[in-house]
């Protein structure tokens, strides 16, 4: 009966250790959901923080499509007779109130629709046939508009895609 007095001490012993490490476990426990809801808070944060940047470097990489643009019709306005003097004699670059001039003239004409001389592209590629002097006729349009010429040929002369 010793034996027994003895091993139920023991185990009585043991319970209590148990009864503590069960008790701190249970603090652990709080500890640890109090940190995963403060990540959880942190996480929320930084998916908005995310979603703001995104949008940012979008409208960063708009932007800079935009100054490529740019950057690439001011080289074409610069080095046109680089770029056209195959095509086209003679070639300068003409103002744009000059092109205005030019297109509503064309238009008054017949030569252009209204719809052809508000397109976009129209303003960047015109001026290279507007300027080439041998295609002049006596009215003192081009004889052929851009757009005839751009099918007619492979290369450079399609301008930027």
């Amino acid at each position: 009966m010793a034996i027994l007095k003895e091993d139920v001490a023991i185990l009585k012993e043991d319970v209590a250790v148990l009864k503590e490490d069960v008790a701190a476990l249970k603090e652990d426990v709080a500890i640890l959901k109090e940190d995963v809801a403060a990540l959880k808070e942190d996480v929320a944060i930084l998916k908005e923080g995310q979603a703001r940047l995104e949008k940012r470097v979008a409208r960063l990489e708009a932007d800079v499509a935009d100054l490529r643009g740019d950057s690439l019709e001011r080289r074409y306005r610069e080095r046109a007779p680089g770029y056209f003097s195959p095509l086209v004699r003679r070639i300068r670059v003409i103002a744009h109130e000059e092109l205005a001039h030019l297109l509503e003239e064309a238009q008054e004409q017949g030569l252009v629709s209204e719809q052809e001389s508000t397109m976009p592209w129209l303003s960047m590629w015109w001026p290279a046939a507007a300027a080439d002097r041998r295609t002049k006729t006596s009215s003192s349009w081009p004889k052929y508009r851009l757009p005839s010429i751009l099918k007619t040929c492979d290369g450079p002369c399609h301008g930027p895609r």
